[in-house]
């Protein structure tokens, strides 16, 4: 993602063929503006130490959006650039056009082939294991506080395995939000306990 990598988990556990409502016809530009940033907190049981995603937005025209992006767990630092079709089918999927890592001063492409590069920046932010679907996924409408304003958003729960501890996903996603994605949560259906959680941090522009 722009994206917070809970997508890609999805898609990797069988879960990407979820009925998605995007509206594609009424997107014919993206709806950043260069300086826009958004910073996604990872957490939980599953996680050594918290991760944060800053995203920052470096150009755009029309749906081609480039974003910066700069992880940190502790004291380690990653920073690579993303470019995306910025279609609401492609940021759910985390389909990117391009990636790029800082080499010799220069920034270099990455072949990206089944989205192997992109699982591996975003190495950090992941639970142990896969999680696997084994219920039936439950969609319903809710609302999300961004600021001082509610806006609506679609969630989804869906029960499988986070490799061998029963788990449910929670997620979260508003098509009136510029990022899309809000938060997603996996939890120990035995405890309650939080294994693994992605959320927005916090949101605006530079300029």
């Amino acid at each position: 993602m722009t994206f917070p990598i809970w997508v890609l988990l999805m898609a990797l556990s069988g879960c990407a063929h979820v009925p998605q409502t995007y509206k594609e016809g009424e997107r014919k530009a993206s709806p950043h503006q260069v300086g826009d940033f958004a910073v996604y907190k990872y957490s939980g049981s599953q996680l050594p130490l918290p991760v944060y995603v800053r995203y920052e937005v470096a150009e755009v025209d029309g749906l081609f959006v480039r974003f910066m992006v700069r992880a940190t767990a502790g004291d380690q630092e990653r920073v690579w650039m993303q470019d995306l079709r910025d279609t609401l089918s492609n940021r759910a999927s985390n389909k990117m056009e391009a990636i790029y890592v800082e080499r010799k001063g220069g920034w270099t492409p990455l072949p990206n082939v089944d989205n192997k590069d992109l699982l591996a920046l975003y190495k950090w932010t992941l639970p142990k294991g896969s999680f696997r679907q084994g219920g039936t996924p439950f969609p319903y409408a809710s609302s999300s506080q961004l600021g001082q304003e509610a806006i609506p958003t679609t969630c989804l729960d869906v029960d499988g395995h986070l490799g061998q501890t029963p788990a449910t996903m929670n997620r979260c996603e508003s098509e009136d939000f510029p990022w899309l994605h809000i938060e997603a949560t996996l939890r120990s259906q035995a405890t309650g306990d939080i294994l693994w959680k992605v959320e927005l941090e916090s949101f605006g522009t530079m300029l």
